[in-house]
């Protein structure tokens, strides 16, 4: 046996010792407690039935001291219990703030740690943004209370790979690869009135009904778009404005280095290339609103499925 199995095995039975006297000590105060207020309970029983009709019955000195030792007795058991009641508070806290913080930082262990004891692999920040939105985006994520705010750690050690795999943690317990950024103001907003075309809504980057996936579309990562549409995710999901991914695609004027690989995997997974957003903008509009000359190996992509 090594050094450290050895060393192991002294924990455990230190731990084990302890653990037994503290349900030894807990044991030992709760039949002190029970005895004392049932001996005071059934003493002052026998008087009060001694002396009906008086109303001021006084409080023999030995029902007082039985009273007083269970309350002293009781001490550890109030204890225990509010060690338990700030144990599973903090438990709460500890799991709503340290799951971004371990996410955002790729601690994968960690993450998995928190995530195995409950946490929400959902929550949302303050900009109604969920963890995998955040990954996704290389976006930070502010919580709702505080002033903390968990930026995505992008270095050099940081690849596709540790984002991929991080969310395969969060949806193995349960994210929502289809979920969408809300409390984005008015929703009248996201329709078209006269004034449309002028209106921030019209335009792409408003990230209102944001899906994962519509993220990695705008990030212009083919690799993740991928995982994402393997792992269930929504081609044709809409945001709050109408855009859908290949929209996105068409507006966002992609490059030839990521741009047409995009639109092929978005098209050849179901996307619809005859989608319009809510401002009654269509693909070939999109794709020529910003630059008349416009791409042509990402238009050449889109007018196939056309």
């Amino acid at each position: 046996m090594s050094d450290r199995e050895v060393l192991i095995m002294a924990f455990m039975g230190m731990f084990m010792i302890f653990f037994a006297v503290i349900l030894v000590v807990l044991g030992v105060s709760a039949f002190i407690v029970f005895v004392c207020f049932l001996s005071s309970g059934l003493i002052m029983l026998g008087i009060r039935k001694k002396n009906k009709g008086i109303k001021d019955i006084r409080r023999p000195w030995y029902v007082i001291v039985l009273r007083v030792i269970g309350s002293i007795a009781s001490l550890p058991i109030v204890l225990a219990i509010g060690i338990c009641i700030y144990a599973g508070i903090a438990n709460i806290v500890d799991k709503n703030t340290n799951l971004p913080r371990a996410v955002m930082s790729n601690d994968y262990v960690r993450a998995e740690r928190i995530l195995r004891r409950g946490a929400d692999p959902d929550i949302r920040d303050r900009d109604g943004k969920t963890l995998l939105m955040c990954i996704v985006a290389h976006d930070a994520f502010t919580p709702d209370e505080g002033y903390d705010r968990y930026e995505y750690i992008n270095d050099d050690s940081r690849s596709d790979e540790d984002d991929i795999e991080m969310m395969e943690l969060l949806l193995e317990y349960g994210a929502d690869i289809n979920a969408t950024v809300t409390d984005c103001g008015d929703e009248s907003n996201h329709e078209y009135d006269e004034n449309g075309w002028n209106s921030i809504y019209a335009n792409s980057d408003h990230p209102c009904g944001n899906t994962p996936l519509i993220y990695a579309v705008r990030l212009n990562n083919a690799d993740i778009v991928e995982f994402l549409i393997d792992n269930g995710a929504d081609v044709n999901a809409a945001n709050a404005c109408g855009f859908t991914p290949i929209l996105m695609c068409a507006d966002l004027r992609l490059d030839d280095n990521g741009g047409p690989e995009i639109a092929r995997i978005l098209l050849n997974e179901g996307a619809d290339p005859h989608a319009v957003t809510n401002f009654h903008q269509d693909i070939t509009w999109l794709l020529m609103r910003n630059n008349p000359n416009g791409n042509e190996l990402l238009e050449a992509c889109i007018d196939s499925a056309l």
